[in-house]
């Protein structure tokens, strides 16, 4: 489900019950939109891994660039939990090869239940 061009929303299969909201600022392929609109938490449409780490500190998780059949290499991604949000939702910081944020998610930290 796209509310609004760039954002997406994601629910559990089993139940349809909210699991993700993506917003994705990089056009990463031809056509894909892109969000350009306001963002809290200090948040920017243009944002690049140095820039995220020096806003909220060294992340909970995070991976480096890797390779994805097909596409090829990919930039890899960092987790975070903001200060003053829900202990039950991560943000997750998707990056481009460069380190540049492609996107980020907002997502709840249990699993889809069976």
């Amino acid at each position: 489900m796209s509310p609004e061009p760039g954002i997406e929303l994601g629910f559990w299969a089993s139940n349809q019950r909210f699991e993700d909201l993506f917003i994705t600022f990089l056009e990463t392929f031809p056509g894909r939109p892109t969000y350009k609109g306001w963002l809290p938490y200090q948040l920017k449409t243009k944002m690049n891994q140095s820039w995220v780490r020096s806003q909220y500190g060294e992340p909970l998780e995070s991976k480096g660039p890797y390779k994805i059949p097909v596409r090829g290499l990919v930039g890899g991604w960092e987790t975070y939990r903001f200060p003053g949000m829900s202990k039950n939702i991560n943000v997750l910081f998707k990056y481009t090869v460069e380190m540049e944020v492609e996107g980020i998610v907002f997502r709840l930290n249990e699993k889809s239940p069976p």
